[in-house]
């Protein structure tokens, strides 16, 4: 008998061993992509639901505002005329704000001269 045998010299098993291989590595990648965007996707979905409940609870603030300002003015009207509402007013200080004026821009002040 010689060295030289046939069946061994054939590379079928090392090369569907390769191939397993690399097939199971390929299921594991895509199994792992596949459950990082699944993750992506809820973590968007998240905070999608989030911005939204921050925009209506916002309007509701603004709403909120809009009607305490109305109050407080009414009470500023009321305290003019009545002496318990004005009593109601100077104890809790409450006063009109007056509108604040744009801040001049600091650049033409901090600018220096060319030399």
């Amino acid at each position: 008998m010689s060295g030289d045998d046939p069946q061994l010299s054939v590379p079928f098993w090392p090369v569907l061993l390769l191939v397993l291989a690399f097939s199971l590595f390929l299921c594991v990648e895509i199994y792992s992509v596949l459950r990082v965007t699944d993750r992506i996707e809820q973590q968007h979905a998240a905070v999608t639901k989030r911005a939204q409940l921050m925009e209506s609870q916002m309007a509701a603030s603004k709403t909120w505002q809009t009607m305490l300002e109305g109050m407080a003015n009414d009470l500023l009207d009321l305290g003019k005329s009545d002496s318990e509402v004005r009593k109601l007013v100077e104890k809790y200080q409450i006063r009109k704000n007056q509108p604040v004026a744009p801040p001049e821009s600091k650049g033409d002040k901090d600018s220096k001269p060319a030399e």
